[in-house]
């Protein structure tokens, strides 16, 4: 709220209160300075000094032609129209820039998200290569060890020798 400062913690007064006086504080400002004060019924204002009533009557006790006169020393204030429009403004600008901000943010992580699945493409592309080329040399060895067994395994002429010279000695 502006132009409407807090004589005790010297900021815009965060839920403006007035007492008798005319002096704003920030509610919880005066909240404190009352809890602080020695008088279960009256405080001193904190800027003037002027006391004020900070115990309210029992209207039960007072007579009905007097109620209409009897009022909370301390008043909430509101701020005005102008005032309310200047801060939603504000807030609506501080948004509209937030908002801004993390569209950026947006697009530049859509951008890395991107790169990133370029690159494990790339990497798939490259391990399916690979595995492809293992088992292409697995296939390559498998017929070599195929052709080497082959070629030292005994024809059937040999084994027929073999198997005759057996029969011959072994009897």
């Amino acid at each position: 709220m502006s132009g409407t400062t807090c004589a005790i913690c010297l900021e815009d007064a965060k839920s403006p209160v007035s007492i008798p006086c005319g002096h704003i504080h920030c509610e919880k400002c005066l909240i404190q300075c009352v809890e602080a004060c020695d008088d279960a019924v009256e405080c001193p204002c904190p800027t003037c000094r002027a006391l004020f009533m900070i115990a309210t009557p029992d209207l039960r006790f007072v007579p009905a032609k007097y109620h209409p006169f009897i009022q909370s020393s301390v008043r909430r204030v509101y701020p005005s129209p102008s005032d309310v429009v200047q801060a939603l403004e504000e807030r609506n600008e501080t948004l509209r820039s937030d908002n801004s901000a993390l569209k950026d943010k947006i697009k530049n992580f859509k951008a890395r998200n991107d790169h990133l699945q370029r690159d494990k493409q790339r990497l798939m592309d490259t391990c399916e290569a690979t595995q492809a080329a293992v088992a292409n040399y697995r296939e390559m060895e498998r017929q070599l060890r195929d052709e080497i067994d082959l070629s030292q395994a005994p024809t059937t002429d040999e084994l027929d020798f073999a198997q005759v010279n057996q029969e011959r000695h072994g009897r």
